[in-house]
């Protein structure tokens, strides 16, 4: 006779199977729930209701093991792995799909996508829906189980038919593209995103605007494309925005309005999805519902670039082999995008190749911002000497900011000697070029030294 996994699972952690004990008092008194993190619970209140659920844990209550469980999963993994596990020797279901995730995760328990795979499997087989998306997800990443597309449809059927929202989505999405060897069928796909969005997902939202507006599975149907665009933007996944743009720019379903276009793709873009950045940057480049702006039309096109865009990526390289681009002030941007981490994943190093090239084929903004990379020692040595270098280079080319922090280097002595004359002169350059701060400061000197008139009687 095979024994449980319930039981094997109380072996490999070492634990004794939880004794059957009357647990109805107990866990009656736990109808008042309090939460963790609740503003309104005193911390008395909270440990009072954490000795009545244990108590009722300890006298065999499986629910009261499960919440147990889930109140240390941070605190304390190594208890909480016990409790989901004495809860799943008495067959708790939720108890057995979230001992998965302890063993899948290494929490608590020392890591096994098998073991975990074990604890879905059961769960699933007994018509638990998170277990059964669980046991998709293995089947078709090939995790603790060998990778079998048959049995990933089987598990996502299971589980969309449960009316679990993401098995429904996926499930429709395997229909559109006939993957898992499930029968190519818009129409089928068409189904399963309106079940999906019985259960309020904004992503299949998002798919069911893209079959109205290509005629899959569906009539073709502008109107009712852009409106479940606008559904699901609203809801919350930032990519139906490009999607929203596209109909105000070209007036599909909806009367024709540039600025609205614009304004959907920035939403799309500030949010960070790549082909809405795109989309923004040729409304800057072109002037489409906004004012001809090339600076930030490059910024968006090379931050959509960076974000794995394809056509952005084909488009800067275009520009910049028939030289419509600068090199030089390309590698600039594209350096003080990763120096400052706007709307990509900051990284220093990318930030200092491309301003290092940049600064050696001259351009002076790459070379001021190199010399305060050397004077805080950040993706390069500190070292202020080569920051004076930088500072020199861009104001060997009258660039106003170089002259600028030349001056200041020479007037506090950074990385070089201090000389008030040569301070003063390049102050008085960067100003009769209009930098802000050296006029400010030439202002701020001529008052220090203009005498005050004296008063009647002085």
């Amino acid at each position: 006779m095979k024994r449980s996994i319930f039981f094997l699972m109380s072996a490999v952690l070492l634990l004794p199977a939880a004794a059957e004990q009357p647990a109805a008092a107990a866990a009656e008194a736990l109808s008042a729930e309090v939460a963790i993190g609740d503003d309104t619970a005193d911390d008395a209140t909270i440990r009072e209701h954490h000795a009545k659920l244990k108590q009722a844990a300890e006298q065999g209550d499986a629910e009261s093991m499960f919440k147990l469980g889930l109140r240390l999963m941070l605190i304390n993994p190594t208890a909480a792995t016990e409790w989901f596990a004495k809860g799943a020797d008495k067959g708790h279901l939720p108890c057995l799909d979230y001992l998965g995730r302890m063993f899948f995760e290494g929490r608590g328990v020392k890591c096994s996508e098998e073991k975990a795979a074990h604890c879905w499997q059961v769960a699933a087989e007994k018509g638990y829906t998170p277990a059964q998306m669980h046991m998709y997800d293995c089947y078709s990443s090939g995790r603790g189980v060998l990778y079998s597309e048959e049995e990933a449809a089987k598990w996502l059927k299971l589980a969309a038919e449960g009316g679990n929202s993401r098995a429904c989505h996926d499930l429709a999405a395997c229909h559109a593209e006939g993957m898992l060897g499930l029968e190519q069928s818009y129409e089928k796909a068409v189904e399963w995103y309106r079940k999906a969005i019985e259960q309020g997902n904004e992503v299949a939202m998002y798919k069911l605007g893209i079959c109205y507006a290509n005629g899959q599975g569906v009539t073709q149907d502008y109107e009712q494309a852009f409106k479940w665009y606008c559904a699901s933007a609203e809801a919350g996944y930032d990519r139906a925005w490009y999607g929203v743009g596209v109909c105000y720019r070209k007036g599909d379903g909806v009367t024709a309005d540039l600025p609205k276009a614009f304004e959907a793709y920035k939403k799309g873009a500030e949010a960070g999805v790549p082909i809405a950045q795109r989309a923004l940057a040729e409304c800057y480049l072109l002037g489409i519902g906004t004012e001809e702006h090339v600076y930030q039309g490059l910024y968006w096109l090379t931050v959509a670039a960076e974000n794995g865009d394809p056509t952005a990526r084909q488009r800067i390289n275009d520009m910049l082999s028939k030289d419509i681009i600068n090199r030089a002030y390309f590698m600039t941007l594209r350096g003080k995008i990763y120096l400052t981490g706007e709307h990509v994943e900051q990284s220093i190093p990318t930030a200092v190749d491309s301003l290092c090239k940049a600064a050696e084929l001259g351009d002076p903004q790459a070379q001021c911002y190199l010399g305060h990379l050397s004077l805080r020692g950040e993706g390069v040595p500190e070292s202020p000497e080569e920051a004076v270098r930088w500072f020199r280079q861009a104001a060997e080319q009258q660039s106003p900011e170089g002259l600028y922090l030349l001056s200041l280097c020479y007037a506090n002595g950074i990385g070089i000697a201090q000389d008030p004359a040569k301070a003063a002169e390049y102050l008085k350059a960067a100003a009769d070029l209009g930098h802000p701060k050296a006029q400010e400061e030439l202002n701020k000197q001529s008052a220090q030294q203009t005498p005050h008139p004296r008063a009647d009687g002085e």
